[in-house]
């Protein structure tokens, strides 16, 4: 475990992924679970396999972000991760994602699927406006100077990007989630960090 790297992983109610995802994680660096209001059983599995949890009390997945960006910048951890806790994204890319933040403040993941198209129509946005990409994988790196401080003016929806930061994106596999369907299974979350993002560009 490289205790110099924190792998942040927001979760509300993954008790049926949680655990390996931490399992899968903590040869990268220090997982912490943020919880934002989980009714199932995620914290308590995160702390009976000796897991650092730490509440997020505003609900929403963007008020997780600030928090654990937050978190961050006030510790001496010199690299964050964040992975989702559901198990979408795959690990094949986490040492590369790692070792690309010893030159650049920003890794983004760039899914080699996409299986929303309202996700898709969301990405191509931030494309045009940024020339990002991809942010919506669940897989983020960055370094103290990749975060603005303005997490209001400079909120790329769920990423809270330094405008002036140096960023660069590698392929990362992604994985259907259980239940979800082709046309989406989360519209509304989408529509959420849609406008989220919308808020970012013009604040």
């Amino acid at each position: 475990m490289d205790r110099s790297v924190l792998i942040a992983i927001p979760a509300f109610n993954e008790e049926n992924t949680i655990l390996s995802v931490l399992k899968s994680v903590k040869n990268y660096g220090y997982p912490i679970v943020f919880n934002n209001n989980s009714t199932d059983n995620t914290k308590k599995i995160s702390i009976l396999n000796n897991n650092e949890v730490i509440d997020v009390d505003s609900q929403g997945y963007e008020n997780v972000i600030f928090a654990i960006c937050k978190f961050f910048k006030n510790s001496n951890y010199k690299k964050l991760v964040i992975i989702d806790g559901d198990g979408e994204v795959g690990l094949d890319s986490m040492d590369e994602m790692i070792g690309a933040l010893d030159s650049k403040d920003i890794v983004t993941g760039k899914r080699d699927k996409i299986y929303r198209p309202s996700e898709k129509f969301i990405c191509s946005i931030f494309k045009i406006f940024h020339g990002i990409d991809d942010v919506f994988c669940g897989f983020k790196g960055f370094k103290h100077s990749g975060i603005s401080d303005d997490f209001k003016k400079d909120t790329f929806s769920t990423s809270v990007f330094n405008k002036n930061a140096n960023k660069t994106s590698i392929p990362v596999k992604v994985f259907q989630r259980e239940g979800d369907s082709k046309l989406g299974s989360g519209i509304r979350l989408e529509l959420s960090l849609l406008s989220g993002g919308l808020r970012g560009f013009f604040s």
